[in-house]
């Protein structure tokens, strides 16, 4: 009896090593660091074997193959002293079956779904087996190691770990949306703040032919009647040529001053424009616009060129919606005409369109940052009403112009079998 209880004790401590293995290769380490810093001594201990993961997983597998190695041997024992030599094979194939089950497979997918308490719990016992391993673990780390550096894969950059994380992050979403975890709108929000740090100031500008900007080289009358005429709180000025914004006019500071001084001269009222270049990312424009506080920003090229402007407003729109005031025109920038139908504006983004489609970014081979854009590339000149062209499983019409730029077209899309 003594022998089957010390068996059974030797296939609990495999469960154990096992279960150890997967909890510290599956912990939330963020979670951990924070219990750490208080006053949980469990909590210290299970950060400092995380911590040391290489030495702490070179103590496990000795410690499993021990234990596993000695159940062998007296399962052998067992058998040899019931049954004979004859045992020694049906021995092996039981004790490799209750190893699989009892001592590996169980405890490791128990542990994948309570990594934190099976760590909290391992953690003085694996550290008490790491100093008494240490004569072992000074040979056993260097091969170890040396084996690493000789058979390791090419290691990711911090863009392509970036990406790669933010994918999986994807694929998480869309599961926990799939099983009812979250709702459709968290998602999109949550994938919002995903897409947030991606996203440069030209996506989302206001085009410099949709500028609202006054030229001070004007007459005076001429000038105050187009400010009393603006719809905006904000309007850029320049001198001459559009490029040249020479500063940006607050509409409540001029009344106030104006009225004091009917014939202020404007220049002295204007606050000067912050730059940003076109492929600034959103976080970065953002704070470069809150430090310099303003809500206005000007978007040049690479020659220096203003290409559009972009406000705090639009960038607070990329995470968390429209955000709809007075001077906001109401227009749809999708209507959904059916399953497999849709009328775009011509200002509608790439980005937005590729998720749309759901087509594969890398494999998207155009330069333009909208729909519209994207339409006068692929006719290599100013389209059209009536222009139409296909791409993928989408077959696309130009609706109507506006002057030099698409306007609004349509997407047909065409069922998989069509489209080869």
């Amino acid at each position: 009896m003594r022998v089957i209880f010390s068996i059974i004790g030797l296939l609990l401590l495999s469960a154990f090593f096992s279960a150890s293995e997967i909890a510290y290769s599956s912990i939330n380490k963020v979670r951990l660091e924070t219990m750490q810093d208080g006053k949980n001594k469990r909590a210290s201990l299970a950060y400092y074997v995380y911590t040391h993961y290489e030495r702490a997983l070179a103590t496990i597998l000795i410690g499993n193959n021990l234990v596993n190695i000695a159940a062998s041997t007296l399962a052998t024992y067992l058998a040899i002293g019931l049954i004979g030599a004859k045992a020694v094979s049906a021995s092996a194939l039981v004790m490799t079956l209750l190893i699989l089950i009892f001592g590996e497979i169980t405890p490791k997918i128990i542990a994948s779904k309570h990594s934190l308490p099976m760590a909290l719990f391992a953690a003085p016992f694996l550290r008490i087996l790491m100093l008494l391993f240490s004569p072992v673990l000074l040979i056993t780390e260097p091969i170890i190691g040396l084996l690493r550096r000789r058979f390791k894969g090419e290691e990711l950059d911090p863009e392509e770990q970036s990406e790669a994380v933010e994918e999986e992050l994807v694929n998480l979403l869309e599961t926990v949306e799939h099983e009812g975890i979250i709702d459709e709108n968290r998602k999109n929000i949550i994938s919002s703040a995903l897409d947030f740090a991606e996203r440069s100031v030209s996506e989302i500008l206001i085009p410099r032919v949709d500028m609202y900007a006054i030229d001070l080289d004007d007459e005076r009358e001429e000038i105050l009647e187009q400010i009393q005429a603006s719809p905006y709180t904000r309007i850029p000025m320049y001198d001459k040529s559009i490029d040249n914004i020479v500063g940006i006019l607050y509409m409540n500071h001029f009344y106030r001053k104006i009225i004091d001084e009917p014939e202020l001269d404007i220049r002295s009222l204007l606050k000067p424009a912050s730059y940003l270049y076109r492929t600034t990312k959103l976080p970065l424009a953002l704070e470069k616009l809150r430090q310099s506080q303003m809500h206005l920003g000007v978007v040049t090229d690479d020659y220096g060129g203003n290409i559009g402007i972009i406000t705090i407003e639009d960038i607070m729109e990329t995470l968390v919606g429209e955000i709809w005031d007075e001077t906001d025109e109401v227009y749809d920038e999708i209507i959904r005409l059916s399953d497999k139908c849709y009328e775009l504006d011509g200002d509608m983004s790439i980005a937005d369109l590729i998720d749309l489609m759901d087509w594969d970014e890398d494999e998207f081979d155009f330069d333009s940052d909208t729909v519209g854009g994207w339409c006068m590339e692929n006719s290599e000149e100013y389209p059209e009403a009536g222009y139409s062209f296909d791409y993928e499983n989408v077959h696309v019409t130009v609706l109507a112009m506006d002057n030099l730029r698409v306007d609004r077209l349509r997407i047909d899309i065409a069922d998989i079998e069509e489209a080869l």
